[in-house]
């Protein structure tokens, strides 16, 4: 079963710590935009959802509003987390984010933020952005630029008004929890 667990989780969660303790930073293997997706992919990795809001065999990411990131994005469409490959949706407006499992939200939908965190107020749908203060504005998870390194905050109280769960390991990483 160890064995298992570490052929799951250990590839992820090697990546997860690389990048969480500076090993990797944009300087370095690569850019922001692309460090910053990988992170996307791997809070998918650490997070459990409901069972009535897995999703029919694929982790959908919507991202709504533009974002330096969406090059970067397009290359962990298709990628396989937890068996499950990720299907992007891009959306032109905050309609519809209950298809939604993980929600990017780019800074050009800054002003939509208030609008969005009432839409899915506990709703399963994990939210995810790279703006400053988006956690302490109801974001569940930040990340965030510190000295040439992508680290993350997490709202733990917005995770837990939705039912999702994240890794305590998860929690452990975040340069902040609130």
């Amino acid at each position: 079963m160890l064995h298992a667990l570490g052929r799951t989780f250990g590839a992820p969660l090697r990546l997860l710590l690389a990048l969480a303790f500076g090993l990797a930073s944009p300087a370095q293997a690569a850019g922001e935009g692309e460090v910053k997706a990988g992170y996307l992919a791997n809070f998918a990795a650490f997070t459990e959802w409901p069972p009535e809001r897995a999703g029919n065999g694929m982790l959908r990411l919507c991202l709504l509003g533009a974002s330096e990131l969406d090059h970067a994005l397009e290359r962990i469409d298709g990628r396989l987390v937890n068996g499950r490959p990720i299907h992007l949706l891009r959306l032109a407006e905050p309609v519809g984010l209950d298809r939604c499992q993980m929600l990017f939200i780019g800074r050009g939908a800054r002003a939509s933020l208030p609008n969005v965190l009432d839409a899915l107020a506990g709703q399963p749908v994990l939210t995810v952005a790279d703006s400053d203060g988006f956690a302490r504005r109801g974001v569940m998870i930040n990340m965030v630029l510190t000295a040439d390194r992508v680290g993350f905050e997490i709202n733990r109280a917005a995770l837990a008004q939705t039912g999702l769960a994240v890794s305590a390991r998860l929690l452990q990483l975040a340069r902040e929890v609130y």
